[in-house]
């Protein structure tokens, strides 16, 4: 009976979970369910290697208690004035720990993105205001603003993910300026660090072709001759339906990450002159750890091919970040969506997948269409 229900569960599951993609609030509570389930992989891994860690190894929930046989039972045994209290722990406890955890992700994004964000979006703006007004003669300020600001934001995107699994396991926000560690680890992992970056410039260009989509329904499509409700209509429709492919994708990315950096942070504790780097409550969960050997790197002639094959996936690595930072800049040339559109990066940002035409809003504002 139970393996019967559990399809039904995890569609259930999904369900909620593209609803909560689909509006601010539920994205912060979805975010935190995320970064829980995350910290529940990467606990869960390391407990192979070290029998001694004790771990609850029930999902995370959305709202209710994560243990709500216990959660219930404290409720019986409390005292009347208590009951409140208790009660909430059964209604709303991983809620709240969701919208916790969830806020630790936004700022840990906002200190690592904010000021590039604000760099490009500040240029794309100054690039309109050269067109419309004929300032050709500060043409180039622009262009090259935007190309430093990319190649540092192309650094911090490949930095991004590994830095927010580094901050998952520590369970501290100050832990992604933990700089010197998170890039050791990256080296550590360079070509996978390279097929993940591959696979998220791939993801990304689905999602910008998804989006483009919509915009050219709203302006060129079929939907046109629809009613402002009707339109809207078929907008959230679009959108619950691709949050559903495209979610799922977004949770398998963040384990992706999440492996690949559990993957370096063991040889970076195998490495002995770098082990002092590690935090300490890492140091004494791996102190006890068997983990797997560390692999002896090939000497003599085909040291300097290796070098060569790691100079090569590095030049690699920063162009296909590079060419992905500059999707986000051509999906806002074509499909202008403000500071929003700037600062959302579903796939690997905040998990928010329904950015409403702006034709379509101020449609609805003056219940006409406007095109």
């Amino acid at each position: 009976m139970n393996c019967c229900l559990i399809p039904i569960r995890l569609l259930f599951k999904l369900i909620l979970a593209v609803l909560f993609s689909l509006n601010p609030v539920g994205c912060l509570i979805l975010a935190g369910w995320m970064m829980r389930v995350i910290r529940l992989f990467m606990v869960s891994h390391i407990s192979k290697y070290n029998a001694s860690i004790e771990i609850d190894r029930s999902p995370p929930r959305f709202i209710l208690n994560n243990n709500i046989t216990q959660a219930i039972a404290d409720f019986k045994k409390a005292d009347v004035y208590k009951k409140p209290q208790a009660l909430a722990n059964v209604l709303i406890n991983s809620l709240l720990c969701n919208i916790r955890d969830g806020l630790k992700i936004f700022v840990a994004l906002v200190l690592l993105t904010l000021p590039f964000t604000l760099t490009i979006h500040i240029a794309w703006d100054y690039g309109w205001d050269v067109s419309f007004y004929k300032i050709y003669d500060q043409a180039f300020h622009m262009p090259l603003l935007i190309f430093f600001t990319i190649c540092l934001y192309s650094i911090v995107l490949l930095y991004l993910p590994f830095a927010l699994s580094h901050m998952i396991l520590t369970n501290r926000v100050q832990a992604i300026f933990d700089f010197q560690l998170i890039v050791a680890i990256i080296r550590k992992k360079l070509f996978s660090a390279l097929i993940y970056a591959s696979i998220v410039l791939l993801m990304g260009g689905l999602y910008q072709i998804s989006m483009i989509m919509v915009y050219a329904a709203d302006n060129f499509g079929s939907i046109q001759q629809l009613s402002v409700a009707e339109k809207a209509r078929w907008i959230w429709r679009y959108y619950f339906f691709s949050a559903c492919f495209f979610l799922p994708l977004t949770v398998l990315l963040k384990f992706l990450a999440a492996r690949i950096y559990l993957s370096g942070l063991f040889k970076v504790y195998q490495d002995e002159k770098m082990r002092a780097d590690l935090p300490v409550s890492i140091q004494q969960v791996l102190e006890h750890a068997d983990l797997p050997e560390k692999k002896t790197r090939s000497q003599g002639c085909m040291r300097l091919p290796f070098r060569l094959l790691k100079l090569a996936l590095i030049i690699v690595t920063c162009l296909v970040w590079f060419f992905f930072t500059m999707q986000c800049f051509g999906s806002q040339f074509f499909h202008y969506r403000g500071l929003k559109g700037w600062a959302n990066r579903p796939i690997i940002q905040m998990p928010l997948f329904k950015n409403s035409s702006p034709h379509l809003k101020e449609s609805q504002t003056q219940d006409d269409n406007i095109y």
